[in-house]
């Protein structure tokens, strides 16, 4: 196991600094008692991982507050990672049996493939937010997160493991782009885009050990009005026990590349239009969206796929017609 030291300088002179959000009891332990005695915030400070601390990625937060108990400052998220040399390799004695050379096999636990679960955010997602909405944008069929209250998630199941978390995203410009990711309603990750090239690049954002499921959101957490202003757009993401996964193909993704997108996506950006216009600027809400949208771009050979404009128009009448209070599908 190897040891991480983690700088932080700050320029304010403090009586207290609170340690918070650690993960592991262990850490919270050492840093609570070691550290906040010894701490002095004008000069840099030292944060040594003890040998026995758990393996794993150790995030959290340091506050500074004054002695009335007023916060003063608060730093970013800190994350500590804590190897494990014995995870997937040898037995750290060297043995493995002693059989005279030994093969290339020698010793080595047997190899498992890699297995992925990889997941498409315009089908069966929540996208809850007044500016969020599923668009068009380099070919791909993306969720885009435009405002701090926006979100996207998932609630899923998966056979239990310990498995990395992989998104495809879009490093936009103003940058960076700060993206929250909670596991279980809980902070875990903040992955920051900051190539500020308008190109789609795979992130792995961390380990989740033991995992058998739960929800998963994203929300863009460092948007701005004016020229700040942010957008996150998500166009995959997934879980894996590959630890060096490249690419993510979705069932969404896989439909794109053998070229059997559905026409009806060149419609969304101006699908506000279509429903101003068919159903009445009182509709042009998420709920109606989030109906019609991912029928533009399901896949041909579904059922409820509308592929054309008029047919898109035609639907939007039935259901104005069948129930105008709320002109949607169940």
């Amino acid at each position: 196991m190897t040891k991480t030291n983690i700088y932080i300088v700050a320029g304010v002179a403090v009586v207290a600094v609170l340690v918070v959000m650690l993960t592991v009891p262990q850490l919270r332990q050492f840093l609570s008692t070691q550290v906040a005695k010894d701490i002095n915030l004008q000069k840099k400070v030292k944060i040594t991982v003890p040998e026995n601390a758990p393996p794993g990625e150790h995030t959290f937060l340091i506050n500074v507050q004054d002695e009335n108990g007023e916060l003063l400052t608060e730093s970013e998220l800190i994350t500590i990672v804590v190897e494990d040399i014995s995870e997937g390799g040898d037995d750290p004695g060297g043995g493995g049996g002693g059989g005279g050379g030994g093969g290339e096999g020698d010793g080595h636990k047997p190899s498992v493939p890699a297995r992925t679960f990889a997941f498409a955010p315009e089908r069966k997602h929540d996208v809850a937010g007044n500016s969020a909405s599923i668009i068009s944008d380099l070919g791909r069929v993306v969720v885009r997160l435009r405002s701090n209250s926006d979100s996207l998630s998932k609630s899923l199941k998966v056979p239990v493991d310990n498995y990395w978390l992989y998104i495809d995203a879009k490093h936009g410009v103003p940058k960076p782009i700060k993206v929250a990711i909670y596991v279980n309603n809980k902070a875990w990750k903040v992955v920051t885009l900051d190539k500020g090239d308008n190109r789609y690049r795979v992130h792995r954002a961390g380990l989740l050990r033991v995992f058998k499921g739960s929800k998963v959101h994203f929300r863009l957490v460092n948007d701005q009005k004016g020229v700040n202003d942010r957008d996150f757009l998500i166009d995959a993401w997934a879980l894996s026990t590959d630890p060096n996964l490249k690419r993510i193909e979705s069932p969404a993704s896989k439909g794109l590349i053998k070229g059997t997108r559905n026409r009806g996506v060149h419609f969304l950006p101006s699908l506000n239009q279509i429903i101003r216009e068919e159903l009445g600027k009182q509709f042009v809400v998420w709920d109606i969206w989030s109906y019609y949208a991912p029928r533009l771009v399901a896949q041909p050979d579904r059922r409820e796929a509308i592929g054309t404009k008029d047919r898109l128009r035609e639907v939007m009448r039935f259901w104005k017609l069948v129930s105008p209070h709320n002109p949607r599908g169940e």
